[in-house]
This record gives structure tokens, sequence and C-alpha cells, in this order.
């Protein structure tokens, strides 16, 4: 790629990363013209966050030699025309003039100046590493995908679950207050976000926040004057953690969502987000502000009356839902309603007054559904060049009231369904249930969402919750019980049920319930407690038979531990040693006595140590003792003639030949009356190691140690090779394993 189109990348990546849908198509389009190898396909399919691969496509395009015209070609004929605008004609760097053709731009000199002058500031995007902290950063949460084979070709919401217990784990147990930002495209709802996220930050430092001091273009993607009409935010997106105020006990959750349209998905969106937050802010400018027209929040007002009749504890001082504020935009008649939260009270209470019958009644009504509602008028922010400088003061003036306003500690509310606040696995049960709902709504016949369905999902999930935490405390007071028992019976196992089960009901009596669930939850409840119990009965033989296996393990390698060391046989001489034990020890052992289990190791482990000793003792090297006159010749050693000396040496030679005969006699009888030839070679070399040890020791410095040494070794080795002979391998069993024997 040449230089000049590596800056015009450059310089617009932001903006193509926001528009540039890195997809499977692009991606096998690009693959099948060699722009893209098989490991580039297959790591860009590998990114699951879009934003994450669309960047990594553009950081492979600028290596490769005509990638950029290919690129625009793909992108063009994937009907994606705003990024390959920017690529073919649009939105010039530094340095170039929109009247320049391609080949202009091509002009080395100036290519060399806009890189250098690049160079420093976008040095990052060719690093491995990236400067961003991933820790505090922007997530999708819900995505929508285009799906396939679907009755009206609608797209499917898809949560993000990787993101979303990313935050949630830095809530550190604190309750959630969630706060949504929805409203018309392009209406400056992440720009809002921005500036509330930087007052939270303030308050985790115990500062006060400024607008002067913000920075409204980190964080969340916002459009600026130039590129007003597209729409940067699409599905759900959330800031990567929890913000914790120093001055208040809520985990404070930010989410940024795609503008309101008149489709299917946007609807979706917002029934999310309004169902998800415990503070919603519809920003929208207040010349198109029209309440007739505000049908997105109808359907949810007539789920709010749906709580109030599901649960009678719910009225107007403990509603359904906690706070909506209206943040009203451009506002330029100050003549009429002053700028700040007075005026926002007057400009909708004017709206409120132009609806007539039914849908006047429904919507005061439903904005008592509400602990706040906060109308805030604001006036115009004057064009947004990206500098707070050029902002009007007035407006971040009212910015910062309203911002203080709503993050005021006792306006930051806890998210709470039927008065209940919840934790972060109750909030994550709801918004999968209800994206659940939304995706069979998108796919069915059905245009809109209705408020029974939204109201019996929420009512089913509640319960859920409450069946989850009791079952948690049963499990916990089981196990906390369970742990004290080695090995429990049938009736220890049915006594730490009980005793589980009252905590669990106790748990449950404490939860809050609506009459028209709390005895199908109550029933839900005992089942799955006596199903856990049933389960846990079958796991008891399991268990015994595992604890059994582990005994029989622990001792079996503690004894091939103990024999390797302190003798020369193998693993499977130490097998036949204790084959004929552990099948007598099995024999005697009750499977139904768990008492006697419990012992089982201590005893298995004592008998195969006795095993251990008996043989030690029996192969242990004799000692030689010698007759007075062989002690007379070996004190006077140095004056024996050399028929002496070799007589002395036959007589040894008979004495040891003699002595392997018995050992070996004593192995075969005794020890392993049927052993394997392997184990008999094995018993033979350690017999004659212990010889020739002891033949050492007593032929020291005779003349014919060496020679006879040689003829001891021969005479026992035909000594073996007849016993050997003798046995047989028809006689010879081999050893059973362990675990065969168990079952036995």
């Amino acid at each position: 790629m040449e230089d000049w189109q590596k800056a015009c990348i450059i310089n617009n990546l932001d903006k193509l990363i926001e528009i540039t849908r890195c997809d499977i198509n692009v991606v096998a389009k690009l693959t099948s013209k060699g722009i893209l190898s098989e490991a580039d396909s297959t790591k860009l399919q590998s990114i699951r966050n879009q934003i994450d691969r669309t960047h990594e496509l553009y950081k492979i395009m600028m290596t490769r030699i005509n990638g950029y015209e290919i690129l625009i070609e793909v992108l063009e004929k994937s009907k994606q025309t705003g990024a390959a605008k920017i690529l073919r004609e649009g939105m010039a760097p530094p340095g170039w003039k929109k009247s320049d053709t391609f080949a202009d731009r091509n002009d080395s000199t100036k290519a060399n100046q806009i890189m250098s002058s690049l160079s420093s500031s976008n040095s990052s995007f060719y690093s491995q590493e990236s400067e961003t902290n991933l820790d505090d950063r922007l997530l999708q949460l819900v995505e929508t995908v285009e799906t396939e084979n679907n009755e009206n070709n609608s797209p499917k919401l898809k949560i993000n679950e990787e993101s979303l217990q990313a935050v949630l784990q830095t809530s550190e147990g604190r309750q959630l207050s969630i706060i949504a930002v929805v409203g018309p495209p392009s209406s400056g709802k992440s720009f809002l976000l921005n500036s509330i996220k930087s007052a939270l930050e303030a308050k985790e430092g115990g500062k006060s926040f400024s607008s002067s001091t913000s920075n409204f273009l980190n964080g969340f993607k916002c459009n600026t004057v130039t590129d007003s009409k597209s729409c940067t935010t699409t599905g759900i997106w959330v800031w990567s953690r929890a913000f914790l105020p120093l001055e208040n006990d809520t985990a404070v959750i930010l989410l940024d969502t795609q503008g309101l349209t008149n489709t299917e998905a946007s609807s979706a969106i917002f029934g999310l987000s309004f169902l998800s937050s415990s503070i919603l802010i519809y920003n929208i400018e207040a010349s198109a502000f029209e309440i007739s027209r505000f049908s997105p929040l109808s359907t949810y007002f007539k789920y709010g009356f749906g709580c109030l009749e599901k649960d009678e504890e719910l009225s107007e001082e403990e509603p359904p839902f906690q706070t909506l504020a209206f943040l009203f935009r451009d506002w330029s008649d100050v003549g009429t309603y002053p700028y700040g939260r007075e005026g926002g009270k007057s400009f909708l209470n004017e709206k409120l007054a132009t609806l007539r019958g039914r849908l006047k009644i429904e919507t005061k009504e439903g904005l008592k559904c509400f602990q706040q509602v906060t109308p805030y008028l604001i006036p115009e922010m004057d064009g947004f060049p990206g500098s707070f400088q050029d902002i009007n003061q007035e407006f971040l003036t009212h910015l910062e009231k309203f911002i203080e306003t709503l993050l005021d500690d006792e306006n930051l509310l806890p998210k709470k369904i039927f008065g209940v606040k919840l934790n972060p696995t109750d909030f994550t049960n709801f918004l999968k249930q209800y994206v659940n709902t939304y995706n069979d709504l998108l796919h069915s016949k059905k245009k809109r969402v209705q408020e029974d369905l939204i109201l019996e999902v929420t009512c089913t999930t509640f319960h859920s919750n409450i069946l989850n935490r009791c079952l948690e405390k049963y499990n916990e007071i089981y196990k906390k019980r369970r742990q004290k028992l080695t090995l429990p019976n049938a009736d220890d196992i049915q006594n730490i049920h009980e005793s589980a089960m009252r905590q669990a009901n106790f748990a449950f009596k404490r939860e809050k319930k609506l009459a028209d669930y709390e005895d199908s939850c109550k029933e839900q409840l005992h089942m799955e407690m006596s199903s856990l119990l049933e389960k846990k009965l079958k796991e008891k033989n399991t268990n015994r038979a595992q604890y059994v296996q582990a005994c029989f393990e622990n001792a079996v390698a503690n004894f091939k531990e103990k024999i390797s060391k302190e003798t020369n046989l193998n693993s499977e001489v130490s097998s036949e040693l204790m084959e004929n034990s552990i099948v007598e020890f099995l024999s005697n052992f009750s499977r139904d006595d768990d008492e006697n289990t419990l012992e089982l190791a201590g005893s298995l482990e004592k008998e195969l140590e006795e095993i251990l000793e008996n043989f030690q003792e029996k192969t242990k090297p004799f000692p030689f003792k010698r007759s007075k006159s062989e002690e007379k010749r070996v004190q006077q050693k140095k004056d024996v003639d050399l028929e002496a000396a070799k007589q002395c040496m036959e007589d040894l030679h008979l004495q040891l030949v003699q002595q392997y005969e018995k050992e070996m006699h004593d192995v075969i009888t005794s020890t392993i009356p049927t052993p394997t030839p392997s184990s008999l070679l094995a018993y033979h070399e350690h017999c004659l190691a212990n010889i020739i040890k002891t033949f050492c020791q007593v032929s020291e410095e005779n003349p014919f140690a060496e020679e006879t040494q040689t003829e001891l070794e021969n005479s026992i080795h035909q000594v073996y090779t007849t016993i050997e002979g003798e046995l047989g391998s028809a006689s010879i069993q081999q050893p059973k394993e362990l675990a065969e024997a168990f079952v036995l």
C-alpha cells in the first residue's frame, strides 16, 4: 500500500472503524482476491468484538500491495458506501485538497510529509501492544446480528456475556445503579455519557465535576459537526467497569444505545434499555419532542400499571420504576421557559396539556410509575468541533447542573424490580430473559411488544431468582455440614438434607413474593431440594467406591515406593507380594460396614507393612560363620600356603551355593508359591546379589577370590536354570490387577 493511502486510513481511522462492518462476507471476498491469507482470515474470525476485528482488518490491509483499491471495491460491493467514499474521495487528510486525484495524492514528497506528521500520534497503531487500558474502555453489551431463515428477515439481539460479566465483577458487591441514555440518532447521547463518566470519575475521587476538565471525546463514540448525519452507536454499549462513588453505596454502570428509529430492532433496544436501567435519560431536541408521538414509553407505562396490580406493596411512595429524566436540547425560547429543571417541568406540562382523553390519563398515570421524573431544558451547544473551549459556556453551565442533580447521592437510585434491589446475578438473568423475549418477537408476526408478555417474563424471572437464591442457601449449608463427615451414610445424608432444607425454607420465607406466584415457587423449591436429596443418595455408593479406591491406591503407592527404596525388586514382584494379602483382606472386608470402611486405609497399609518386613527378614544378607580353623587361617593368612587358600574358597563356594538353594526354596514355597518368570528372575538376582556381597566380605585378600567368584556365579546360574525348568510356565499365574481384586 502506498504511503498516502496509509496516511488516509490513519487520519480517518476512528471514523472508518465506526462505519466499517468487518463481517464474514468481507473477509471471504478479500481472501478470494488474495489480499488476505487463510491465516489472516482465521485470525479475524476469531476476534469476537466488532471494533477490534475492524481495527485488525485495517492494520492488515496497510501491509498489502494493491490492498487499498481492492478494499474499496469490496466495501462498495458489500454496500458499505460510507467507508468506501472516505477512502475514495472524501475527508482528505491534512495537506491534501478534496480536489486532489489519486495520482496527485501519490506525490511522494507530500506523502512523506504527512506520514512524518502522523507517525508520532499514530505509532501505537503499528505496535503489537496498545496503549489503551483494557480495564477502562468501551465494550459492546448487546449487538444486533443479521440472521437468515426467519420469517421476517429480522435481526437477532445477542448479549456479549464476556463483557457483561467483566463489568459486573467490578461492582464489588454494591447495589447496581444503571444509567442508560436513549433518543434519536446523533442527538448527543454519547457526548452526554462522556460528561457523566467524567463526573463519576470525579465522585470516585471525592471531587466536584467541572465541564472545563471534561474530555467529551474520551470514552463513548461521539459524532462531531462534520459527521452528525451518521449513526455512531449500534446496539447497546457499556463502559468496561462500574463507577464506585466515595459517598454512595451504589456501583454505577453506564449504557449507550443506538438511536431510536422506526425499526423493530430499535424498539427492542429501547425496551431493553428501559427494563435494564434504574435511571433512563431521554435525550432529544426540544423542538422535536411531541409527547403524543412518544409511543415507545406507552407500552412500558402499561407494563408499570401491571406491576402495580401484581404487587400490592407498590404505590406512589414505592413505584415500580426509579428515574426518568428528560434532557430537552437546544432550547432557545428562554422568554417562555427558562433553562433548567423548573423550565423543563413547565415545558413538559405544556406538552402534557396538549393530550386528550385516554392518552392524557394513561400518560399522566404512567409518569407516576417512576420514583422521580426530571425534565431539564438546556441551551444549544453551538456546534462541536471537539474542544470544550468552543462550546457555548451557558450550555456547559447547565450541563453541569443537570449532571450534578442526576448524580446527587439521593437521586442515584439502585435498580429495583418489585421493590427488590438487584444483585449482579439477578440482573444477568433478567437481561437474558428480556433478550430472549425480544428475539422471539422479532422473529414472529407480532409488530410490537405486548405489556402483558413483558410482565409475565418479569414475574417469572423474579421468582426464578428467588428459587436460585434459596437453592444456593441449601447447597451452602449442605456443603458446610457434609465437609465434617468423611463418609456419610444414608441417615447422615438425610439429616444434612433436612438441616439445609430448613435454612432454604427460612430464606424463602424472608423473600418478597407475588401472591399469584408464591405457591408454585414454593412447590418448585421443594421439588428441586427433593431431587437434590435423591441425587446425593445415589452418589453415596459412588463416593464410597471412590474412597475405597483412593485407599487402595495410596496404600499400594506407599508400598511400592518403600520396596523400590529398600530392595532391588521391580513393580511386578511387588504386585505379586501384595496379591494374596489383598485378596485375603478383601474377602474379610464388609462392604456395608461404614466404620470398617473408614478404617480401610490404615488396615491395608498395616497389612502391607507386615509383608514387607517379613520379606526383608527372609532375604537379608546372612552372616557367614567361620570355623575355628578357618578363623586361624584368616588370622595367619599371610603364612597360609596356596593349597589351604584354595581349599578355603572351595568350602566357601559350596556353602554359598547351598545358601542360595535354601533362599530360593523359601521364596517359592512360602512368599510367592506360583511366581511368574520375571518375578522368579527378580528374586534370583536379589539372592545372587546377597550371596556375592557375603562372598566379597569373607574372601578378602584371598589369592583365589576372583577365580572362585566366577565359578560361584556360574554354579548359581546353573541352579537357577534347574529351578526355572522344574517350575515350568504352565503352573505360573499372572497377577491380578488391584481393581479386579476389589471387584471380586
